[in-house]
C-alpha cells in the first residue's frame, strides 16, 4: 500500500486502529510524506515498508514511482533444457508471503534460455 500524507502527527495517522489494521493485513506500508510524522515513520517499519520525507514537493513523483518499483516482484529465469521437445516452462515461486505458479511457452530455439518477468 502506497499513502501519501501531507497531516502533521496529531492528524487521522495516530488512530491506533490503523496501524493494527496494517499490521493484521500483513501488507507492506509505503509513505511519502510532506511532514515528519513519526507515526506513520514508525508503521512503515513494522510493516517492512519504507517511510519517504520528501524535501520538495517535485520530489513526490520520484518517491512514488520508487514506492511502485519496490511492490512490484522481478524474477531472472535461466534454465537449461532437460526435455528437448518441451514446448512449457512451468514456474513455481514461494516465499514467506505466499506462492505463485505460472507456465511459460519455450520459444523455438533450444538450449539456454532467459526471461525477465514481473509479477
Amino acid at each position: 500500500m502506497i499513502v501519501l500524507s501531507e497531516a502533521e502527527a496529531a492528524h487521522p495517522a495516530s488512530d491506533p486502529k490503523l496501524g493494527s489494521s496494517v499490521l493484521a493485513s500483513h501488507i507492506r506500508l509505503h509513505t511519502i510524506s510532506l511532514t515528519p510524522n513519526a507515526v506513520l515513520e514508525n508503521l512503515c517499519q513494522k510493516s517492512k515498508g519504507k517511510f519517504r520525507l520528501p524535501t520538495a514537493r517535485d520530489e513526490v513523483a520520484d518517491c512514488v514511482e520508487q514506492a511502485y518499483l519496490s511492490l512490484v516482484g522481478r524474477y531472472v529465469i535461466r534454465y537449461q533444457m532437460v526435455s528437448p521437445g518441451a514446448s512449457t516452462l512451468t514456474i513455481k515461486v514461494q516465499s514467506r508471503q505466499g506462492w505463485g505458479e505460472t507456465r511459460i511457452p519455450i520459444p523455438p530455439e533450444t538450449g539456454f534460455s532467459q526471461w525477465s518477468t514481473e509479477s
